[in-house]
Parts: C-alpha cells; sequence; structure tokens
C-alpha cells in the first residue's frame, strides 16, 4: 500500500509540469514611425580664447572643435561667417584702442590642420605711407599676414566724374618679395602692379540695399601653411573693402559670381558624399595678428556656421 502511494504522487507532478509548458503563451506588435525632415548643425566647443599674443605672428596654437550634423538630412554644404568691425565705423588702425578691433578681423579657419585662411578680413581706407607710389588712388589698405603686408589700392573707373571703385581698377602686391615688414620696405610701385578691372555687382545682394561693391579675385604668396586665394570686394564709395574665402552662400558682396575663390568649408561635390545625420567634421582654427595691433582685449566676436541642404 504504501508503495502505491509513492507512485501516484510522482505522476500527479509530471502531469502538473507538462500542463504549464502547454500554457505558455506569447505575441507580437509591430511599431512603425517616420522622422521629420531637419537640416541642424552644432559646434562644439562653442567659445574660444586666445591670451597674450604677440604682434606680427600666426599663432602656431590652433584651437580645434567638431562640427556635427544633429539634423535629420544630408547637409551638401557647410560654410563659416564672423562678425568684424562694422564696415561703416571709423577705421581702427591708429587709435591705439585695442576694443575698436574684434577678434574676428585676425579669425583664420582650416580644414586639416595645414592650411588656414581667413574666414571675413576687413579693409580700410588708410593714409599710404610716403615712400610708396600711389598715383589716382581713391582708396588705399593693406592686408597682412601676420608680420607681412601686402598694399593695395583702387582707383576710381567714373574719369573726371563722381569717384566710383566699384567699377575701378585694382593694383595689389602679392609676392613676398613685394611684401612691407619690418626687416623688407618692400615694392614702392603700387600704382603699376597687377592691374585689375573690378566688376560692379548690384545693389539687390548689398548690406541695406544702399552700397554697390566692385569684385576681384586676389591671391598673396603668404608663409607655408596660409591659404593664399580669396575674393575681394571694394566699396563702391572707396571708404573699405573686404576679402573673403569660407562664407561662398552668404557673403553680401558677389552676387554676379565675379569671383571663383570663394568657397563652402564642407562641399559634398568635391568630399565624394554628403554630411551624413550624426556625422562629424574637424575644423580648426588659430588667429593671425598684424603688426601694429595696440595691447589689450578686442572685442568679442561671433563665429556662425551655416548648413544647406
Amino acid at each position: 500500500m504504501v508503495k502505491f502511494t509513492k507512485i501516484l504522487v510522482v505522476s500527479v507532478i509530471v502531469i502538473s509540469m507538462a500542463l504549464s509548458i502547454v500554457f505558455a503563451q506569447t505575441d507580437t506588435a509591430t511599431i512603425d514611425t517616420s522622422v521629420a525632415s531637419s537640416t541642424q548643425v552644432d559646434i562644439s566647443p562653442n567659445s574660444f580664447t586666445w591670451s597674450n599674443l604677440a604682434v606680427g605672428t600666426i599663432d602656431p596654437n590652433y584651437a580645434s572643435a567638431e562640427i556635427e550634423n544633429i539634423g535629420s538630412t544630408n547637409v551638401s554644404l557647410i560654410s563659416m561667417d564672423v562678425t568684424v568691425t562694422a564696415v561703416d565705423a571709423a577705421n581702427p588702425r591708429a587709435t591705439g584702442l585695442a576694443q575698436n578691433y574684434q577678434a574676428g578681423n585676425f579669425l583664420m579657419a582650416s580644414q586639416d590642420n595645414i592650411t588656414f585662411a581667413y574666414i571675413t578680413y576687413p579693409l580700410y581706407n588708410d593714409t599710404p605711407p610716403i615712400y610708396l607710389q600711389t598715383n589716382g588712388a581713391a582708396i588705399f589698405s593693406r592686408v597682412s599676414f601676420g608680420n607681412r603686408e601686402y598694399f593695395w589700392m583702387a582707383t576710381s573707373g567714373n574719369g573726371s566724374g563722381p569717384v566710383t571703385c566699384d567699377n575701378g581698377t585694382l593694383y595689389y602686391f602679392n609676392t613676398t618679395g613685394e611684401a612691407h615688414n619690418k626687416t623688407s620696405i618692400g615694392n614702392t610701385s603700387l600704382s603699376n602692379k597687377n592691374g585689375i578691372v573690378l566688376s560692379s555687382t548690384g545693389q539687390s545682394n548689398s548690406p541695406q540695399n544702399t552700397a554697390q561693391y566692385g569684385i576681384a579675385s586676389v591671391s598673396f604668396e603668404v608663409p607655408s601653411g596660409i591659404t593664399s586665394t580669396y575674393c575681394m570686394a571694394v566699396s563702391r564709395n572707396c571708404t573699405y573693402g573686404r576679402i573673403w574665402k569660407w562664407n561662398n552662400n552668404i557673403n553680401p558682396y558677389d552676387n554676379i559670381s565675379a569671383c571663383n575663390n570663394d568657397a563652402y568649408f564642407f562641399n559634398d561635390s568635391t568630399s565624394g558624399g554628403g554630411f551624413k545625420p550624426g556625422q562629424l567634421l574637424r575644423s580648426y582654427f588659430t588667429l593671425s595678428i598684424p603688426s601694429g595691433i595696440p595691447n589689450g582685449t578686442v572685442g568679442t566676436s561671433t563665429l556662425t556656421v551655416r548648413a544647406t541642404d
């Protein structure tokens, strides 16, 4: 009798285990979604500081940053712009006040940490040195790369009528032997060097729609590691100019494609593919401080990175 009872108990346990396996159930659900189209970029870090830079130098201590595609679309073009001393402000040169300059005046950017170029470099009408031949100049100024100054001037294109530099002629020095610095006076005959007729733009793409500009492609022999090709604009009223590099799609001057030296910081047509969501793009920055900049803290500038899908 005892033996039979043990066998019965075991049989009940086995049956119970089998039933639990049979009754176990699963089910599935499908999840569908879509992501909205959004073109966004982020640059990190979002602030840069340089301190105690020597005049006449290009700082070798570059800053690096990551541009990230934080949107949902492939970006085809990336450009840069930076705020500089206002074009309608007085020439800050020889004022002795560091705050009359902005840091963006000196900012250079690079895609590869090898070749750096000014993003935007403002040029103001200045007084030429006494040893320089500037016959017929309606505007005179200088472009500086560290301690090298390349003088330039433009003549009026309106004969004996009102002074108009947008259709005048640009003359400029662009070789290292012609550059002026502490040890070399450079070329002194500016009025017959590299005469380029400026291409006049219309008003539709000019600041406040009040001014026209003359455009030219320019290049300079510069220290190793510095980009030498730029677009240059000279205002119609012969009071200021500008060179620029990385803001092809936002510059307010060249609405007639008169210059082919402006560029995008990223261009999918030359990079072999778009800048994809989540992808990172390394960028590098440094400052070129011309000779003759007063000591002290200059004004803060804002760097803007723009993306186009």
